[in-house]
Formats: structure tokens, C-alpha cells, sequence
């Protein structure tokens, strides 16, 4: 617009600068310029028309083109371009932080632990750790056999003072507590040796450590885990069990299937291992009992059944051991050559030796390669006074590959003696 009005100012400046003869010119040419205006008119009128007509179609098309967008694009709503929307901060609520609180929800052990004792007996030291129930427990040795950690599940550890240590095996005595188990911690001497760890149900309900000042058997750690089932905690103790046996703690062992027992009293296989231990230290009488409560439990059970007839013929019962032995009978010899060795046994017990060799030469044919069948039917025969069948079952035998040197040297004194 300024540099309009400039143009239009220097014309004016010109205009005013005409001669007198310029403008009687000028006023003359006015008729020919109105007529030229009057003539211009109706087309000015059509341009004017067809602008607009094209303007209407420019502002239509933008109109249509928009609103085809629109179906597409996502809406925004509308500002005018220099206004500008003040800008408000609304503070954040507060945050509220709760505090958990620290009794709320945590569960209590169900066991007391508390009153630990040490006791000296016939040269062993004794650590009873008293408990209200029978905890869920494994125990950690460390390699160096010094550090005894025993971790006891739902346990909590209560009223246990400091224990005089003085001319005891144990270094040092420590407790920890880990929410609702706790874990007692035994350091021992140099010369501390472990006898047994076992509970007893018993009042008062204990765990009991028994230590002597032996030197130390070098041991494997021994780590058994909490149990997740009966089953699987039956499992856990009667390997442990086992582990006793491999390493010649014999006593021990028996006293853990013992625990087992009481525990788990359907496990046959304790049971059957326990009778084998007890009858291995002499003790056939409490081995006896031991299968008499497991027949009641399990009639019929085999193992049991050969295990009583064994005892018994050991005790000289032989009519008794019959007896049990006749209360099953296998379908054939070749089912259980055993059950048919032992009914030899009694046989030939009873001075039956022809009952007894006819048994034992019928192993034979089922078992060629065992000396044990050999040896019987040549004990029976030559009670029979049948010395030359007897010398030939020997001589059968001394061509067995599983004979010990005592039974090779009984075999060659029976033949130079024929």
C-alpha cells in the first residue's frame, strides 16, 4: 500500500506541473474518454462475473478437499493462530507411601527350641537341644569336620543362655534366627568326633548330639534336605540310613531306622534292613520282634517270611521255622531258590537228609553254577551214608567259581578223606 500512494503522489506532482495549453488538451480528449468508459462498461461486468465465478469454484473445491480429509485425519480442535492459551500447573496430588507394618502377616514357628543341655557319660559328651514338636531338620559338616551347622525348619530359637564349654569337645556354641527357621551352629575341637544325631519322641521331645574325643573319621559333608512329602522324607532318612552303613557306623545306623520306624512304620524295606543289621550284631531275639510287628503290618510279605524262618532255625526252632515257611509257598523252585534252601536246611535239621538232598539236587539244576547247592547235597548225602553220590557233589563243587578259601579247603578234606 505505501509504494501505491507514493505513485499516486508523484502523478498528482506532475499533474499540477501541466501548461495551460497541456490542459485545454486534456479537457478536450474528456468526451472521448467518456464514451470509451460507457463502451468498456459491460465487459468490465463480465471480467468481474467471471472471477467471482471462479473464485466460488476455488473456494468450493477447498471446502470438498477438507472435508474428505477430515474422514481420514484425526480431529484437533481449532486455535487461532495469535492466540495463545495460558499455560495453568496443577499440582500432583500428594503420594501417599504406606508403611508395611512388621507385624502383620508373618507367620510364627510352630516350634519352641530352648534349654540346651551338655552332659557328660562313659567318656562321650551329650548335647540335647529340647523342642515342644518334632522338627523338619537337615545337617551341613563342614570338609574339615570342625563346624556342625544344624538347620531346623519352623523353628524358633528361645531362652538358650551360654553353656560352660570347659573340657567338652565343643569350641563354641551360636545361634541364628532366619524368620521362621533357625540354625544352630557347633564348632568343634580338633579331636571332637561325631557318634549320633538323632531325636527322640520321647518326653522331653530333643534333638541329642552325642560327641566323643576320638580322632575324626574323614567324612564326606552329609546334607540332607527338608522333605517336601512323607514319602519323600521317609526316603531322605533311610538313605541317610544307608550313608551310616557305608561309612562302618553301624549303631548309628540302627538307631536312624529305629527312627524311621516310628515315623514311617509301613516301610519295609527300614525294616527289612534293620533286621539284617541287628542280626549281623547278635541281637536275633529283638530282630525277631521287629518282623513279628512287620508280618502283622505286611502278612505274607516274603522277605519277612524268610527273614523269621532264618532266625528261627539259628535259634534251633526248626518245627517253628517250618511252620512259618509252609504259610507261603512259592509256585515253583525257580520262582525262589532261597525259600527251597531253607526248607533243605530244616530237612536235614530234622535228620529228613534224603527230603533235604532231593531239594538241594533240584537246585542244582536250576543254579548248576553255585557251590552252596553242591555243598548241601553232599552234607545231606553223606548223613544219608551215601559217601560215593556225596564225594561226586563234591567234587562238583571245588569246580564252582565262588568259593571262598575255607570252603575250598572243607571241600578238600572231605574228598581225601573218601
Amino acid at each position: 500500500m505505501s509504494l501505491i500512494n507514493k505513485m499516486l503522489a508523484e502523478l498528482e506532482k506532475h499533474r499540477k506541473k501541466l501548461s495551460p495549453e497541456q490542459k485545454t488538451v486534456l479537457s478536450g480528449l474528456g468526451v472521448s474518454q467518456k464514451k470509451y468508459a460507457a463502451a468498456t462498461k459491460p465487459l468490465a461486468l463480465i471480467k468481474l462475473l467471471v472471477v467471482l465465478v471462479v473464485c466460488a469454484g476455488i473456494v468450493y473445491f477447498i471446502f470438498q478437499h477438507k472435508t474428505t480429509l477430515e474422514k481420514f485425519l484425526p480431529h484437533k480442535p481449532l486455535q487461532a493462530a495469535n492466540e495463545t492459551k495460558p499455560v495453568t500447573s496443577t499440582p500432583a496430588p500428594p503420594v501417599t507411601i504406606k508403611t508395611p507394618s512388621l507385624h502383620k502377616n508373618i507367620p510364627h514357628p510352630a516350634i519352641k527350641l530352648e534349654n540346651l543341655a551338655i552332659t557328660t557319660e562313659n567318656g562321650k559328651t551329650i548335647l540335647d537341644a529340647f523342642v515342644s514338636s518334632r522338627p523338619y531338620y537337615y545337617i551341613e559338616r563342614s570338609p574339615d569336620m570342625r563346624k556342625l551347622t544344624i538347620n531346623l525348619g519352623n523353628t524358633a530359637i528361645q531362652n538358650n543362655y551360654p553353656l560352660k564349654l570347659d573340657n567338652t569337645p565343643i569350641q563354641a556354641i551360636s545361634y541364628k534366627q532366619n524368620n521362621i527357621n533357625a540354625e544352630l551352629v557347633i564348632e568343634l575341637k580338633t579331636n571332637a568326633q561325631i557318634d549320633t544325631l538323632q531325636f527322640y519322641d520321647t518326653p522331653p521331645l530333643r534333638l541329642e548330639l552325642v560327641l566323643s574325643t576320638q580322632e575324626p573319621v574323614q567324612q564326606k559333608i552329609t546334607k540332607i534336605a527338608i522333605p517336601e512329602s512323607p514319602e519323600h522324607q521317609a526316603q531322605v532318612q533311610y538313605n541317610y540310613a544307608i550313608q551310616l552303613i557305608e561309612q562302618n557306623r553301624t549303631q548309628a545306623a540302627i538307631t536312624q531306622l529305629q527312627q524311621l520306624l516310628l515315623d514311617f512304620s509301613n516301610h519295609v524295606q527300614a525294616r527289612q534292613l534293620l533286621v539284617d543289621l541287628l542280626v549281623k550284631n547278635g541281637k536275633q531275639q529283638k530282630a525277631l520282634d521287629i518282623l513279628n510287628t512287620g508280618l502283622k503290618k505286611s502278612p505274607g510279605y516274603v522277605p519277612f517270611v524268610k527273614s523269621k524262618a532264618r532266625i528261627l532255625i539259628n535259634l534251633g526252632k526248626n518245627y517253628q521255622a517250618l511252620r512259618v515257611l509252609q504259610s507261603i509257598v512259592p509256585d515253583n523252585i525257580v520262582d525262589d531258590p532261597e525259600y527251597y534252601s531253607l526248607l533243605a536246611t530244616i530237612y536235614h535239621d530234622q535228620g529228613k537228609y534224603i527230603a533235604a538232598a532231593q531239594i538241594y539236587y533240584q537246585l542244582t539244576n536250576v543254579q548248576p553254577d553255585k557251590s552252596a547247592w553242591w555243598i548241601g547235597l553232599g552234607i545231606s548225602l553223606e548223613a544219608a551214608n551215601k559217601n560215593n553220590a556225596a564225594i561226586d557233589a563234591y567234587q562238583q563243587a571245588m569246580q564252582s567259581g565262588d568259593l571262598t578259601p575255607e570252603l575250598r579247603a572243607f571241600l578238600a578234606t572231605k574228598i581225601k578223606q573218601s
